[in-house]
């Protein structure tokens, strides 16, 4: 969308509440044709309500998170947030399958666990897992 609306010479700051506030103004501006103010009042209508049901998403987990016995422990973790420990929470609740702290670093796709064949060598784990956890500390730092 803003993309669209720089066609058009109106510019937008980064951040979705300037980037609604610009499409409001876009959809009422007698300037630009009917037909281009109906299609971005259509994308600013389903923008709003998606933004919405994220909205209702994000409540959700954090109750779900709220309601767990393990969530003071998680949430302590720096970079682990509401979105992090709602996944750890519902992929391994409280751990119970690991043997090990190591067990549990391996499943996560942190610590090595080769699997060699001929000179074809892989590591282990999950690379869901460990791209969520390098993104979150990354962002850390």
């Amino acid at each position: 969308m803003r993309g669209l609306l720089s066609e058009f010479g109106v510019i937008a700051n980064t951040g979705k509440a300037s980037l609604f506030k610009r499409l409001e103004k876009f959809t009422i501006d007698a300037n630009f044709t009917q037909q281009l103010r109906d299609m971005l009042g259509d994308l600013y209508s389903e923008s709003l309500g998606i933004t919405q049901r994220i909205d209702k998403v994000e409540i959700q987990l954090k109750k779900f998170v709220a309601d767990s016995p393990s969530q003071k422990i998680l949430l302590s973790i720096s970079s682990i947030g509401f979105i992090n420990a709602s996944a750890l929470l519902a992929s391994i609740d409280k751990g119970q399958a690991f043997n090990s702290p190591r067990e549990f670093a391996v499943w996560l796709g942190l610590t090595p666990q080769q699997y060699a064949s001929g000179n074809k060598s892989r590591m282990g784990g999950s690379p869901a897992w460990r791209s969520l956890f390098k993104k979150t500390a990354s962002a850390w730092c």
